[in-house]
């Protein structure tokens, strides 16, 4: 197994109307682990909660907060949309699955014991809205059942066209997008499975999926303290 002491996680957002391309820096310290071997299908596990429960439960109900955690299996983007619907919270991104392990072996993974974690995952997002011009850059989609299949469009659209426009050497080297047709391949002939989150929303939502089954290893990220005053 290929491991590192302090992997760079790579998320790559090709569901934006800006660019093709786009790394979030603000999810690139989350971890997502497989709920299967690809290979096996073999039950996976995911490493600790890191007392992400008890530390909200310690932060004023109204903190907007952002949590990311995995899935106990591989579900459609619709599913994961569905299965948060009762919660106040906005889906940011969705690591998906593109084929690592079946296809490919990825350039680089982790984990613990009986647990594996991709460090360049590609992701999901509600996309960028833009002028038409290009020369100004709106505020970012959040992932909903309305903006779903549009960023799905969007998502192969801009691979598309990295892979027939752009040389190999670029998207690899520069952009740090591996297996890009084998990735491709897959989601076209597959479709999109996603496996984990990042949402956003009130600690008194968030606290509300920690009795969510399906969700496992969460994560907290940034917080934004409000001034109840």
């Amino acid at each position: 197994m290929n491991t590192s002491d302090k992997p760079e996680t790579l998320f790559s957002f090709f569901s934006t109307k800006s660019i093709d391309y786009y790394q979030n820096n603000l999810e690139e310290n989350y971890r997502f682990f497989l709920p299967e071997h690809p290979e096996t299908g073999e039950t996976l596990s995911a490493e600790g909660e890191n007392g992400v429960w008890t530390k909200l439960e310690k932060i004023h109900e109204g903190t907007v907060a952002e949590v990311s955690f995995s899935t106990t299996d591989f579900m459609t983007a619709e599913e994961l949309i569905s299965l948060l619907e009762p919660f106040d919270l906005d889906i940011l991104w969705a690591p998906l699955y593109t084929g690592e392990f079946r296809e490919f072996e990825p350039s680089g993974y982790g984990g613990g014991g009986n647990s594996i974690s991709i460090f360049d995952t590609y992701g999901l997002t509600g996309g960028r809205e833009t002028e038409d011009d290009y020369m100004s850059e709106g505020k970012m989609q959040n992932l909903t059942e309305e903006t779903l299949e549009e960023s799905k469009k969007m998502m192969l659209t801009n691979m598309d066209d990295l892979l027939e426009n752009d040389p190999k050497s670029y998207y690899e080297n520069f952009l740090g997008l591996y297996f890009l047709e084998e990735r491709y391949s897959y989601l076209k002939q597959n479709g999109f499975q996603v496996y984990g989150a990042v949402v956003t929303g009130p600690v008194r939502e968030l606290l509300k999926l920690k009795d969510v089954k399906q969700l496992r290893s969460p994560s907290l990220g940034e917080l934004d303290y409000w001034n109840w005053e």
